[in-house]
């Protein structure tokens, strides 16, 4: 199984899971080395698009 994680704030790495952790982080495989991080969690496939905030301008 594939898993793609947060690694950093601004950095995301996809790979083979080794491992799942209790805190809830993952382990994965990638480029020959292991990271840890927290599983991207994804919208279900049939998910609705998201709204706009009540009063948000959509041509902002």
């Amino acid at each position: 199984m594939f898993a793609t994680i947060k690694v950093t704030p601004y950095i995301f790495a996809q790979g083979k899971v080794v491992r799942r952790l209790p805190d809830g982080a993952v382990a994965i495989s990638a480029a020959g080395r292991e990271f840890v991080g927290a599983p991207l969690v994804c919208a279900p496939p049939n998910a609705p698009p998201p709204q706009p905030a009540a009063g948000a301008s959509a041509g902002a």
